[in-house]
């Protein structure tokens, strides 16, 4: 797995680049035989991209940056097993 694609996964999931701690940890299980999917999973699913997948939401949705209080109601919500369109959902 080149680099490029561990980039292209980090601009997608999290909106920045990826630094050398990321790229040596995701290609790291890459090489112990997690799939590309496992590691998008992985990156997606990390306080970080969930972070940012709900700052995007509000910034989408409701035009304005997500809030401390929202930031951990919502991530409560997914941290007990909501998906992220249930919370979509619920803050639309």
């Amino acid at each position: 797995m080149s680099r490029s694609a561990l980039e292209q996964m980090y601009q997608t999931a999290l909106g920045r680049s990826i630094d050398d701690k990321g790229a040596a940890y995701y290609q790291g299980d890459l090489d112990r035989g997690q799939t590309m999917a496992q590691v998008r999973d992985s990156i997606v699913n990390s306080t970080e991209g969930k972070t940012y997948q709900l700052g995007q939401i509000y910034q989408n949705q409701l035009g304005r940056p997500i809030g401390d209080k929202g930031l951990e109601y919502w991530m409560g919500d997914l941290n007990s097993g909501r998906t992220i369109d249930q919370v979509r959902s619920g803050i639309m």
